[in-house]
């Protein structure tokens, strides 16, 4: 390696490798399409890899996992790796995307129209 290149961190050491699957409180997988969303704020989290603390600073207000994988340049795997252990450690929530009975729930719509008429 050249002196000036900047020492890179491997992949799989972002990430401890799993076998569980996290789920949010509705029993939904973590997925890509997954709103992650910092439980405490990266600073008081301790102890984190520099790149963990980054993601999470990414999602102080809800982001989807694909997004955050996006803007790190990092494989969209390792980052779904990433946040599961996160949520194990209770320092991210994690809420799946809305499913095709959600979307057409029409109290739901109501209360999104709400909000936005809120803006």
């Amino acid at each position: 390696m050249h002196g000036d290149s900047a020492r890179r961190t491997r992949l799989f050491a972002l990430a401890p490798a799993r076998t569980a699957t996290h789920r949010s409180g509705h029993g939904e997988p973590l997925s890509m399409h997954s709103a992650v969303m910092a439980a405490v704020p990266a600073e008081h989290a301790g102890g984190l890899p520099e790149e963990w603390q980054t993601a999470m600073r990414l999602c102080r207000d809800p982001r989807a996992v694909a997004e955050i994988a996006a803007v790190l340049h990092i494989p969209l795997t390792t980052v779904v790796a990433m946040f599961s252990e996160l949520v194990a450690r209770g320092l991210v929530h994690h809420q799946a995307p809305l499913t095709e009975d959600d979307a057409c729930d029409t109290n739901l719509l109501r209360k999104i129209r709400k909000g936005l008429e809120d803006l």
